[in-house]
């Protein structure tokens, strides 16, 4: 059984520009790296991706997402949540939080998918949380 299931699953990998709005502060744009693995069912699919993400510019800033992902079809897109944990790593000082996200995806051929999506980082009382939008390119291996 689970031999089937992993020759069932499919790997992905991709990129995206996210831009990150802490609900009080600076905005920042960063460049994010995510790789995951999605196993297809009848109800949908269910997926476990991570993803990693810098500053493009000089600031210690940087990002990694774990996040376990729901999906389905809705005609010519497939919409999907996710719920996981973040590690934020900013000025030398690391936190860490829950997040929750929305998005959907678009088939441009039949490896390729563009991405867009909103995920909340729910950062803990000593600092503030944080909304992104993210888009991005998604290729099945």
């Amino acid at each position: 059984m689970t031999a089937s299931m992993a020759q069932a699953a499919d790997i992905y990998g991709g990129i995206a520009l996210d831009y990150g709005r802490p609900h009080s502060g600076e905005a920042r744009q960063h460049g994010t790296v995510l790789v995951g693995t999605r196993i297809s069912s009848q109800l949908g699919f269910f997926a476990a991706e991570a993803d990693v993400g810098a500053d493009f510019g000089d600031a210690d800033y940087s990002t990694l997402r774990a996040r376990g992902i729901y999906g389905t079809s809705f005609g010519n897109f497939v919409g999907f949540g996710s719920l996981g944990g973040t590690l934020y790593r900013d000025n030398g000082k690391s936190y860490t939080s829950l997040n929750a996200g929305i998005g959907a995806e678009k088939n441009i051929t039949s490896r390729l998918r563009v991405r867009g999506e909103i995920i909340r980082d729910f950062m803990p009382n000593y600092t503030t949380s944080v909304t992104v939008l993210r888009a991005g390119l998604v290729q099945d291996f």
